[in-house]
């Protein structure tokens, strides 16, 4: 491989090379051509070789089988999923909605929010997905006394295509939370649902950090803390976990409030109340988003306000977030 990168940069001024830049799969065919000696590639001598000597004796032939599989697995692994592959038999409505598209601020795809686990309606594999594990458990438990879910599948721009990758980064933005607005009824205006947006180092941490530059590949698993100034609930710590799943197609984005919330002294939501799951994809028609959101605010809270709307309404923020953070890349 390090004569295979020298080759590359030691070429002849004004010659054009041909390794010129490639995409990640075109590299790793290339890769693939060198193991076999494909005769494109048989030219390559290690530096030191002297010119018009024998050439090193390749591999053994039962490496062709493996090159061949491994093409095969980089051809699938680049090849986006349909939505009807991981909903499939959902209700047509139920999908006819999740199409619907509409201006920023107003409602966009399906949303139902319930106060029985029991009467959700979506069926698929990333339902299967996100009601697993503890999560699953709570819900079955009953801790908390509304559910919120939204399937939603955003067209892609002309010409350009959503990878994995820029959604990963789409949801490093934190700070781009104060931008999204939600219609305040109480109000009778657009407010910023979150008036402060910041990661932090850890939940004890009072120190700001900067969201971070574009990143170049996803990890198999983040942990993110934020502090966000909630416009009703006041100030409170998230913590947010990202899980690349599915065998890399997808990532799971969960959210959960790590700390208490109090306001005025009162306890608004015990830590661990608000937990929201999102489900993201490529897929061949857009940006699949289906994502679940729980809460169990204090009795205080629940005679004060709708539940189910302040629900719905922080799951709308949230969807609009990573959308609009993949607009700006």
């Amino acid at each position: 491989m390090k004569a295979f990168q020298n080759h590359r940069q030691q070429g002849k001024e004004g010659e054009v090379s041909p390794f010129a830049p490639v995409s990640a799969n075109q590299r790793r065919l290339l890769m693939v051509c060198a193991v076999l000696r494909y005769p494109p590639l048989q030219g390559l001598r290690p530096r030191n070789a002297p010119a018009g000597g024998p050439r090193p004796p390749g591999p053994p032939r039962r490496f062709l089988f493996l090159g061949l599989c491994f093409v095969c697995a980089v051809s699938l692994a680049a090849q986006s999923r349909s939505f009807d592959t991981l909903f499939p038999g959902l209700d047509p409505d139920i999908k006819a909605r999740a199409f619907l598209q509409s201006q920023p601020g107003e409602e966009q795809g399906y949303s139902h929010c319930v106060t029985n686990p029991a009467d959700l309606a979506i069926t698929g594999s990333p339902v299967n997905t996100l009601f697993s594990g503890p999560f699953a458990a709570r819900i079955a438990a009953g801790d908390f006394s509304s559910i919120s879910e939204n399937l939603l599948v955003v067209p892609y721009a002309e010409g350009r295509q959503v990878t994995l990758l820029d959604i990963y980064n789409a949801l490093q933005r934190v700070r781009g939370m104060v931008d999204i607005k939600y219609h305040s009824f109480t109000r009778k205006k657009w407010v910023p649902l979150f008036e402060e947006a910041t990661r932090i180092d850890n939940p004890d941490s009072r120190k700001s950090l900067p969201d971070p530059a574009y990143r170049s590949a996803i990890p198999d698993a983040e942990t993110i803390y934020a502090k966000l100034k909630d416009i009703n609930l006041g100030n409170t710590i998230y913590r947010s976990e990202l899980t690349r799943i599915d065998s890399g197609n997808a990532l799971l984005y969960t959210i959960t409030n790590h700390k208490a919330s109090t306001l005025l002294f009162v306890t608004v939501m015990k830590s661990e109340h608000f937990v929201s799951r999102v489900y993201l994809e490529p897929l061949e028609e857009g940006v699949l988003v289906y994502c679940v959101a729980c809460i169990e605010p204090s009795d205080f809270v629940e005679r004060m306000i709708d539940v189910p709307s302040a629900l719905k309404k922080r799951l709308d923020v949230l969807i609009e977030w990573a959308l609009a953070g993949l607009k700006t890349r």
